[in-house]
């Protein structure tokens, strides 16, 4: 199959990333040029001919990711970057209580893992400040 028929690898000039565009949808692949990226680039253009020539179908919400999976990300990545002294900072506990409406509102309070020293409590406490039809 001719490389001339397929989307191309292009460079997303504001932020440096490769890009390419398939169906008008935007997908960014990585830094450009580099071999990542080219992998993605290939993975993706390989689901596309599989799909016959169409993106593939998206999980759900159309993003590709659950809230639960957003969520559990966010606080991996929060784990590691809110430290101080090798030692988690109390940031941690404010994301957690930022969320917990929605752990609560959707009850993910047993799909979502416990995190270190404190787990998906609802306490009347943390919810007090909330509207009565979440509390």
């Amino acid at each position: 199959m001719s490389r001339k028929n397929l989307p191309g690898y292009l460079l997303h000039k504001r932020s440096g990333q490769a890009i390419v565009v398939i169906q008008g949808k935007t997908i960014y692949l990585g830094k450009y040029k580099s071999k990542a990226s080219r992998e993605e680039y290939e993975r993706v253009i390989g689901e596309y001919i599989a799909n016959g020539r169409k993106l593939p179908p998206t999980r759900g919400n159309g993003f590709g990711i659950s809230i639960e999976e957003l969520i559990i990300k966010f606080l991996d990545y929060a784990a590691s970057y809110y430290q101080k002294n090798g030692r988690q900072t109390a940031t941690i506990s404010h994301c957690k209580l930022a969320l917990s409406p929605v752990v609560k509102q959707r009850n993910l309070c047993q799909t979502l893992p416990p995190t270190p020293g404190n787990r998906w409590k609802m306490s009347s406490e943390s919810t007090r400040h909330w509207p009565k039809s979440m509390a």
